[in-house]
């Protein structure tokens, strides 16, 4: 099976969801915009759409063409039924592709939350297996509304919606499943002056000391939407 994966920075690919696809066999085609890549002009042959997280925000087409792009091949994974998966800003941009609206949300959530499961959370396949709380580690400062044929499956007590699904297989995550160690402390690396600007709240010597202890319990969470993924796969 070969996924699009659709890479807008370096830092964000897909991580421990791209190792668990290629373990399963798929075919990973990973365009990076931020190192120039370009798009298909359609899914033809594509038997899975990823699009992963970046610091751009949806409505920022003019300084990144490619987004435009971006929306017309997720509308189409959502017309010809191709499952799809995005992730933070990726899951913006379904929102968008579906009609929905991205806007600031009222806090930035970054680092270790929790995530309720809604009741339609709750029956999703997606999320099969997993109790009705659970830990994720998050990085955004946007949102998504629930546009029209979507559901909202998830949130958390600072941002309502938290995972979206459109149609029968386009699902969208605002947290970020697909991380690991190195890379949280990378992004905390690189995040360093947002971080100061919330602090105390928010610090990167908090996250990185929550690390070893919350790291597992996130990753298990992982493993389990993972494997239920595959099985919407097949």
């Amino acid at each position: 099976m070969r996924a699009l994966v659709i890479k807008h920075v370096r830092r964000e690919g897909p991580g421990t969801l791209g190792a668990f696809l290629a373990g399963r066999g798929a075919d990973l085609d990973i365009r990076e915009m931020e190192g120039g890549d370009s798009l298909p002009v359609n899914l033809d042959g594509c038997g899975l759409l990823l699009v992963m997280g970046g610091p751009m925000n949806v409505d920022e087409e003019d300084s990144f063409p490619f987004l435009s792009g971006e929306i017309e091949l997720i509308r189409e994974a959502i017309e010809r039924d191709v499952p799809m998966l995005g992730i933070c800003l990726g899951s913006q941009l379904l929102c968008k592709a579906a009609g929905g609206r991205v806007t600031a949300n009222p806090a930035k959530e970054i680092g270790w939350y929790d995530v309720d499961l809604t009741p339609e959370g709750r029956r999703d396949p997606l999320f099969e297996g997993l109790p009705g709380t659970f830990p994720v580690f998050q990085w955004h400062g946007d949102t998504f509304s629930i546009p029209g044929g979507g559901v909202n499956l998830a949130a958390s007590s600072a941002c309502a919606h938290q995972a979206l699904r459109v149609g029968r297989r386009a699902y969208g995550l605002q947290f970020h499943v697909e991380v690991d160690g190195p890379t949280i402390r990378e992004w905390v690396e690189a995040g360093e002056d947002e971080l100061a600007s919330l602090a105390p709240a928010v610090t990167s010597d908090a996250i990185l000391r929550e690390l070893p202890v919350r790291d597992p319990g996130v990753r298990a969470v992982a493993a389990v939407i993972y494997e239920n993924f595959w099985q919407i796969l097949s």
